[in-house]
């Protein structure tokens, strides 16, 4: 049998001892044998999962290549029977053809055999390893690491309090040292560490740990450990600390993150112990173990540069000047439902503690007078350090909701607390303990329940029914409802895998339970995106959205979701303009706080050409989230059409700053730098992304536009025989040649080329008044009679015409 060695040092040996060094020398084939061997399990993964994990750069033909290439390499090496086919579409493992030890090690510890799954854990899962174009494999493989250092910390905190129960101190404190150093991102840990080491009498060692904590936190972040952890190191000096009986819940399972008989000061309520902490390194090394949009939360600002005061977080534009939002200049309460942290263990189940966010904040969104965070900018502080006075900063809120899900068998318990943001003082706290079929009846609760909080400091008074329409029941199927909350969490990654992934929740759902309006307003927005994202033809996308957001009204008729998609898709799919404002403004009625419609609604109003109306949209929707990275592009774009290039620039750059991998960066930033005469500026920017990502279509048409704009024909030439040789391959749009010859003064070929995207209904189309692109063809009268077809009318007045 083969042997393969992910965790620490990486190994592939034959059987009979001899090291593949073949293989270990191709990066992304062994990442491939790793994916198979440590997430199969021996199930077959689909072709479709693996062409989007490895090879997101290429169309479908070649990754198809790349991926049989990969297979026929691997098979080669380590033997034919290894990989096994069902069909054309999925591959897998042969069951027994290679031992992994990260398989040996989740299977030991899910049986109990702590100590033989710890003598197979050396280390990270594919430690130092790294794909640079194949960022959801990082993805992945960063998810994947915390997992298995989890199911570590969990079997060397079992030996500990083990060998504390059997009366062996200085091996339970051995132990927990492990898994403590298994979970330094962990304060818990820490203080789980150093409530034993107090108990088994090492008072010494425990303050050793305390002060080693705390020296980290001060050199890399800057920070100083929470309240309860110096409240522990200060009992533990003065040997002050309480005993504390162990808590056991209905189920039989541990309810606290402690060991029996730990401190009561070491073992808070779990939604104040998730306290995840970059130590990988110091300065730069941190932000680099961060994901981009983490490291904004943890440390950066979010002040939109140039907006001065109306930019700060904490500080909104005058509302009085906003006809969009409909504000009055009152000060309103406020509130951020963070992602609740999941402690299920076992089965991953984040989907569900999201889910479970996710429909508070739908719910608290419906209540008049209370402002809530969007989901997108709640969501952007997952897994960060920051206290809730920053939170509350950042997030311009009073209060912060947080709280944590523990699913066990039929049973779920859901810790919340509600925290005052300007003092860290607690509102309230409670802890449900329900079956799970229960879950609809505790969200309802816990939604009142904060209400009734808030209920004195409201603008408008809640109406006695306002609590019956905070959580309308949405499907009885409780399985139909995890599945809708799973296809929510896939559509979230905003992927062309997770889209289609959700697709496939969502209509599970809706076979469970085939009036569940929500699950067909999933599949609306998911069509929408795959439409937009170009991964779905135009007329395909904007049926498809059309059918499933029908539904969704048809059952339910105010569901915001719903009408926005069919409102986008009127626009941007059906040209029907007047139709779509008429459903934007009903979207909007139906929920003022979903940000998403003023997103969407401020690019219908840009290409309307009512620029100052899409402006505010758009600070609409910066206010409701405003630490969305694609709402702060979609505010650029609103400046970028007004002809304030620099204004724009200035927005893309900040989002750049915050990821510097966001995928749309480079086709909104790069145009801005090319209108400004930043020529060189944006060819560095386009050779980058083309470097990393292949030879997108897209971004040669920008490229080639750059260099002519500049005055290169010679390069613009260049890069446009390179779009043609890349149209042979595969059909590539026809808007990206008309964007060339455009810019290289050749009208008939760009209006040949135009009247082809018409006649595809390439949905760019919409920006064409608008878009500055086009400006050297307006004076030809076939651009007036183009526009004409498409719907759009004149504009009274375009700032930059």
């Amino acid at each position: 049998m083969i042997r393969f060695y992910t965790l620490g040092s990486l190994d592939l040996k034959a059987p009979d001892g001899r090291q593949l060094k073949s293989v270990l020398a191709q990066p992304k084939r062994i990442a491939l044998l790793a994916y198979l061997a440590a997430c199969g399990k021996g199930e077959s993964i689909r072709r479709d999962t693996l062409l989007g994990l490895f090879w997101p750069e290429l169309d479908e033909s070649r990754a198809r290549h790349a991926l049989n290439q990969s297979l026929y390499v691997l098979r080669r090496a380590i033997g034919p029977s290894v990989f096994v086919s069902t069909g054309d579409e999925e591959v897998a493992l042969a069951p027994g053809a290679i031992w992994c030890d990260a398989t040996a090690f989740v299977e030991a510890a899910e049986s109990g055999r702590a100590e033989e799954a710890l003598e197979h854990y050396r280390g990270d899962l594919l430690e130092g390893f790294f794909i640079s174009e194949a960022p959801d494999f990082e993805k992945w493989l960063d998810t994947e690491r915390g997992h298995l250092r989890a199911v570590a910390a969990r079997a060397a905190w079992s030996l500990a309090e083990e060998h504390e129960a059997a009366g062996r101190p200085e091996a339970a404190a051995d132990w927990a040292r492990r898994a403590a150093d298994f979970s330094l991102e962990n304060e818990a840990a820490v203080r789980r560490l150093m409530g034993l080491l107090d108990r088994v009498g090492d008072r010494a060692s425990a303050v050793r740990a305390y002060e080693a904590f705390a020296a980290r936190l001060d050199q890399e972040l800057g920070i100083a450990p929470s309240p309860e952890t110096k409240e522990l190191i200060a009992a533990i000096r003065t040997r002050e600390s309480r005993p504390h009986a162990d808590t056991r819940d209905e189920a039989g399972g541990d309810a606290s993150l402690g060991l029996g008989s730990a401190h009561a000061i070491a073992e808070r309520p779990e939604s104040a112990l998730a306290r995840p902490l970059p130590l990988t390194g110091a300065g730069k090394e941190i932000w680099e173990a961060l994901d981009p949009e983490t490291a904004l939360a943890a440390g950066r600002s979010h002040t939109l540069p140039g907006d001065g005061e109306a930019g700060r977080p904490g500080t909104a534009a005058d509302p009085q000047d906003d006809p969009v939002s409909g504000e009055t200049g009152e000060p309103r309460p406020s509130v951020a439902v963070l992602p609740f942290v999941d402690l299920s263990g076992g089965e991953d189940r984040e989907y569900f503690a999201d889910g479970i966010s996710e429909e508070l904040i739908s719910a608290l969104a419906q209540v008049e007078g209370l402002r809530v965070a969007a989901r997108t900018s709640s969501f952007q502080l997952k897994g960060t350090d920051l206290d809730v006075k920053a939170i509350g900063e950042r997030l311009s809120v009073g209060s912060v909701l947080e709280g944590s899900v523990r699913m066990r068998d039929d049973r779920v318990r859901i810790t919340v607390q509600l925290v005052n943001a300007g003092d860290g003082f607690q509102l309230w706290s409670q802890r449900y303990d329900r079956e799970l079929k229960d879950i609809f009846s505790v969200q309802e609760e816990i939604a009142r329940e904060i209400v009734e909080r808030l209920r004195s400091e409201l603008v408008a008074p809640i109406r006695q029914d306002e609590g019956a329409r905070l959580l309308p029941r949405r499907t009885a199927d409780l399985e139909a409802y995890t599945l809708y909350l799973k296809g929510r969490y896939l559509w979230n990654r905003r992927t062309a895998e997770g889209l289609r992934a959700s697709i496939e929740c969502f209509e599970l759902a809706i076979a469970l339970d085939p009036e569940f309006a929500q699950a067909y307003a999933g599949l609306a927005d998911a069509y929408s995106l795959l439409g937009w994202y170009r991964y779905l033809p135009a007329a395909e996308a904007c049926r498809r959205v059309m059918e499933t957001a029908g539904k969704a009204l048809e059952l339910e008729a105010r569901v915001p979701e719903a009408l926005t998609s069919r409102a986008y898709a009127k626009f941007i799919y059906e040209w029907d303009f007047e139709g779509a404002e008429i459903e934007f403004q009903r979207a909007i009625e139906s929920n003022p706080g979903y940000p998403t419609v003023h997103h969407w609604y401020g690019e219908y109003l840009m290409a309307m050409g009512r620029l100052e109306e899409a402006n505010r949209s758009l600070r609409r929707a910066h206010d409701l989230d405003p630490l969305s990275l694609t709402v702060t592009v979609g505010l650029g774009w609103s400046h970028y059409f007004q002809g304030s290039y620099d204004r724009a620039i200035e927005l893309y750059e900040s989002v750049a700053a915050m990821d510097p991998e966001f995928v749309i960066i480079p086709w909104f930033l790069g145009p801005a730098y090319v209108q400004r005469a930043r020529y060189d500026e944006a060819v560095g920017l386009y050779e980058d992304w083309l470097a990393r990502r292949g030879d997108h279509p897209g971004l040669m048409a920008l490229l080639a536009q750059a260099h002519a704009l500049a005055g290169r024909q010679m390069e613009a030439r260049a890069v446009h025989a390179r779009l043609e040789a890349t149209a042979l391959r595969a059909p590539i749009f026809p808007d990206y040649r008309a964007v060339v010859h455009a810019s290289l003064g050749e009208a008939d070929d760009a209006f040949e080329w135009l009247e082809r995207a018409f006649e595809e209904r390439c949905w760019v189309l919409v920006f064409l008044r608008v878009d500055p692109t086009y400006a050297g063809l307006r004076s030809d009268p076939r651009f007036e009679s183009l526009a004409s077809r498409i719907g759009l009318s004149t504009p009274s007045a375009l700032e930059h015409a």
